[in-house]
């Protein structure tokens, strides 16, 4: 695309040259050379309607809006690059206290690291969890096993640790805006789940217990969903991992069992003693009969 518009360049400065040169200044003549004419109206067509082509593009072109939240003017310059790459629309965000004035709705995703200034990102976390189901990576140099817990329990839907891969920060940013965007589309018809006091809505993307709507992250209610569309079946954990993350398990991975952990307190009534998702002891876990 890039090689035609250059392509499109050069012809219209071959326009320019027939407009200058179509008419042929004979005295008395007033002689109009029109196969010039015809050509610069050609070429005037072709762009006229390569710019509408390229109106149509950037209107129906889903471009997702990415919001950085990231204290480090260089960490937070490499992060937007690297996305503006791949023509994310990109907003940059450099300390907690002003993450919180933001409207999250104008966003599809969240990059967050946890160590800001004026307000610490867990909270930014909780902040926003209080508003908004959309993704929020977190991307921290905190490496403990108890910080990532803590961001994935209070609604994180992941966690990568610096210093990172940009390319492998994309791949994970692709993978949570296309599910993302895979459930909150509009469907042609109405779809309800239903589970004892669990009534889950696929297409307005919400989750009622005994008609009070629950405020699931985007990975709790694919879960969520996952057994309730399968309430006979008992899933191993990578099975889960394959079917809500869309990626290969790995053995030391506890992603789906805080995520469960997460998704349980929310729809139990007694977390420790649950009945909508059971333990299945050396296999994984199912829905409650």
């Amino acid at each position: 695309m890039h090689l035609l518009y250059k392509f499109i360049l050069c012809f219209s400065d071959i326009n320019y040259f027939f407009l200058q040169y179509s008419y042929i200044d004979t005295p008395g003549s007033g002689y109009v050379n029109f196969t010039l004419i015809k050509i610069q109206l050609l070429i005037n067509t072709f762009l006229f309607l390569y710019n509408i082509s390229k109106k149509q593009r950037g209107l129906y072109m889903n471009i997702s809006k990415i919001l950085i939240i990231e204290d480090d003017e260089q960490i937070n310059d490499l992060i937007r690059d690297t996305l503006k790459k791949e023509n994310y629309d990109i907003t940059q965000c450099f300390n907690g206290r002003d993450a919180l004035c933001k409207s999250y709705n104008d966003f599809q995703l969240i990059i967050l690291d946890i160590m800001l200034p004026y307000v610490d990102g867990i909270d930014v976390l909780r902040e926003i969890r209080k508003k908004s189901t959309l993704p929020i990576i977190i991307l921290s140099a905190k490496t403990e096993e108890c910080d990532r817990i803590t961001g994935l329990t209070l609604g994180a839907d992941d966690y990568m640790i610096k210093p990172f891969s940009p390319k492998e920060l994309t791949a994970r940013v692709k993978s949570q805006l296309r599910r993302y965007i895979k459930y909150n589309q509009n469907t042609s018809s109405y779809s309800c789940l239903q589970h004892e006091k669990l009534e889950l809505d696929t297409l307005a993307h919400k989750v009622f217990k005994a008609n009070r709507e629950l405020n699931l992250t985007p990975k709790e209610f694919e879960l969520l969903k996952l057994f309730l569309e399968n309430p006979k079946q008992v899933f191993t954990k990578a099975q889960i991992f394959s079917r809500v993350w869309g990626d290969d398990y790995l053995k030391d991975d506890n992603t789906v069992m805080v995520t469960i952990k997460r998704l349980r307190d929310k729809i139990e009534d007694m977390p420790k003693q649950p009945k909508y998702i059971l333990t299945v002891w050396g296999i994984g876990y199912k829905l409650g009969d």
